[in-house]
């Protein structure tokens, strides 16, 4: 201990910069876009890189498939949606709908200058509509591949409201319109971004066919382990994540809140 404070003390005594440590420091718990010049619009995130000692930005887009975020409450996975949105809106001719059924955290969403249909937790007779008008959009475009149209992007805050707010048994065209969707969308331009409270939620029929996956807070082990991954994320703070890879990461929110990242 003497000997290295001493040696320490002399390296510092000639003017000598301290190390490099040789890993990156901690991933900050609160980010925002303005305190990060060098990440892109479409960079999202920033990812702990701990084998590579560095952080990269990166951040999932419509062209990587499916999104399945899980989270408990207060972990931000409706934050998580709403950024994913915004960084996809910037491509072009890509249209944006929701379909809310948590606490309406998604509707600001409304204002974006590529959203179409925002629908609201307590409106079931949308809701259909909008899936029945996707699931027909996907068949028309399978059927005329050389006229996809643009890119459609549909958002879904908590899936598993969708078994409580239309029971399978009783509605089951709703979760074949779904399923349908999932299946064929991306093929044609179509892909959907979700949330979860626990991964349970997801039938596993969807969960084999998702294209990216973010774990964010949650003290059930098993939403990580129901994709492969052995990590525990109990202790994450808002907005922290572990990626489908493996990889842990901090979401780059644009502002504030959704209404302020809207309006900008």
């Amino acid at each position: 201990g003497r000997l290295v404070a001493a040696v320490g003390a002399a390296h510092r005594a000639r003017g000598g910069q301290p190390p490099r440590a040789p890993w990156p420091p901690p991933l900050p718990v609160d980010l925002r876009r303005e305190s990060l010049p060098r990440a892109g619009n479409d960079q999202w995130c920033l990812i702990d890189e701990p084998d590579d000692q560095t952080q990269r930005f990166g951040g999932w887009l419509p062209d990587d498939g499916h999104l399945v975020v899980v989270g408990g409450p207060g972990a931000g996975s409706t934050t998580t949606l709403a950024t994913a949105a915004l960084a996809a809106g910037g491509e072009p001719g890509l249209h944006i709908h929701a379909i809310d059924l948590d606490a309406g955290g998604l509707l600001p969403l409304a204002g974006l200058v590529s959203a179409g249909t925002i629908v609201g937790p307590s409106d079931a007779v949308r809701r259909v509509r909008l899936l029945r008008w996707i699931d027909e959009e996907v068949q028309r475009r399978r059927s005329h591949p050389s006229n996809p149209g643009p890119g459609l992007l549909l958002l879904i805050d908590d899936l598993g409201g969708l078994g409580r707010a239309h029971d399978p048994v009783r509605e089951p065209l709703v979760h074949e319109r779904l399923g349908r969707i999932w299946a064929d969308g991306p093929a044609v331009g179509v892909v959907i971004a979700t949330s979860l409270r626990r991964a349970a939620d997801l039938a596993p029929s969807l969960a084999a066919t998702t294209g990216a996956v973010m774990i964010h807070r949650s003290a059930d082990q098993s939403d990580a382990l129901r994709f492969g991954l052995k990590v525990s994320t109990a202790d994450f703070p808002p907005g922290r994540a572990v990626d489908s890879a493996g990889k842990t990461l901090q979401v780059i929110r644009a502002a504030e809140s959704i209404e302020a990242a809207v309006a900008e």
